[in-house]
């Protein structure tokens, strides 16, 4: 069950004593969601204790236990509380908190969060941070609206990674002789199978929920600012390990897109209006690139989707392709212009090769041109750069 930091509906079921702090929360539950650093006041206190009252008090170990276990949620309740920057305030809430002497008891700062409730912290950040579950159960796939072309796979700590439905079909992949670069001739028909493919670049917030590491972990703080920027500095190898991992935990085959699946995508599938970019002709509609962008990824979802409902693939970050790098689609196999859902290439390494794999999308720093739908790329599978992301794809044929 998802919580989306409501204590009320949380606590109702076993709080029972607390019925007049319920009212109180109940009132502050707005400002609760915007605010977590509160919450990670309350856990470093809850994880500073011995727990010598717990095992008496189940009602309170539940608490204790959704407050300050979980690693992402530590991490999440951590990054907000980094964002304070009033070293004084958190030094005046202790102090209200805990009083002069040690050993508070879960009990104690219990009662006394409607006190707490009441503090004004002035300088706070206010962050958007995906909902925090009660059960890290394994991730399932799931319709998350009435219609079949949307789904959703619940991952741990509430975290949730959409998909949309990509209809069979057959497009033009590539750029007529006039137009684009040599790498995008000559322009063929393909076929494809249905498939599924992410809404949104994998973000910082999925890979943790995924790898349990951190999203974007060596690149710049300004990369991962928000848990809803698409993470960055990971390489094709590790693409498709998170790829891989996910699969085991779903059972679904979990890989990286066909730079034919990707394509056929980015265009609209059969709901294609032909842009140049993927969803706009013009760029700023629906990327993020050099000329905009400030340095940085930005927050996945903000720019405006393409036919189908997908979200940045033009911009933002490059996204990492299943195939082999080809300079052109000269020698492209028939076989896999009647099944683009296919990779090209050999894409059974042992982790560690650094042939030359496809991008697709453009980035942040490259300019508009490198997001229009056809443009292609290529670095080493090893490579880190904070410019390279990915999205996964489930292929059914």
């Amino acid at each position: 069950m998802d919580i989306a930091l409501n204590f009320e509906e949380y606590m109702k079921p076993f709080m029972g004593s607390f019925q007049d702090l319920l009212t109180n929360v109940s009132k502050v539950d707005k400002e609760l969601s915007k605010a977590m650093n509160e919450i990670q006041n309350i856990a470093n206190l809850l994880e500073a204790q011995q727990f010598g009252s717990i095992e008496s008090d189940r009602e309170s170990l539940r608490i204790a236990n959704f407050l300050a276990t979980g690693d992402m949620k530590k991490d999440r309740l951590q990054d907000a509380l980094d964002r304070m920057g009033n070293i004084q305030m958190q030094a005046d809430f202790d102090a209200q908190m805990m009083g002069s002497g040690k050993g508070v008891t879960i009990s104690d700062c219990l009662a006394n969060i409607r006190e707490f409730l009441d503090l004004k912290l002035e300088a706070i950040t206010e962050i958007d941070v995906p909902a925090i579950a009660i059960n890290e159960n394994e991730p399932e796939l799931s319709d998350t609206h009435s219609s079949d072309d949307s789904l959703t796979l619940h991952l741990d700590n509430g975290v949730r990674l959409e998909l949309v439905r990509v209809p069979a079909g057959k497009f033009m992949m590539g750029s007529p002789s006039h137009e684009g670069n040599d790498d995008e001739h000559p322009q063929h028909q393909v076929n494809l199978q249905e498939f599924l493919i992410g809404k949104y670049p994998v973000t910082n917030a999925q890979w943790q929920a995924v790898m349990k590491t951190k999203g974007s972990a060596n690149c710049d703080t300004k990369f991962r600012n928000d848990f809803q920027q698409p993470v960055v500095g990971v390489s094709w190898h590790e693409a498709r390990a998170f790829c891989e991992k996910l699969s085991e935990q779903t059972g679904k085959h979990i890989k990286l897109p066909t730079e034919a699946e990707w394509e056929y995508a980015a265009r609209g599938a059969n709901q294609s209006k032909g842009f140049t970019y993927v969803g706009s002709n013009n760029r700023d509609d629906v990327a993020w690139y050099g000329d905009n962008s400030d340095g940085v990824t930005h927050s996945v979802g903000q720019k405006k989707p393409n036919e189908l409902g997908i979200y940045d693939m033009s911009g933002n970050v490059w996204e990492w392709c299943l195939d082999e790098w080809h300079n052109s689609y000269v020698d492209k196999p028939e076989t896999l212009k009647n099944n683009g859902n296919n990779p090209w290439g050999d894409i059974s390494t042992n982790g560690s090769g650094n042939h030359s794999r496809a991008l697709r999308g453009g980035s942040w720093y490259n300019s508009a041109g490198s997001c229009r739908t056809s443009y292609r790329s290529r670095v080493g599978a090893c490579d880190l750069g904070n410019f390279f992301g990915f999205r996964i794809c489930i292929s059914f044929s």
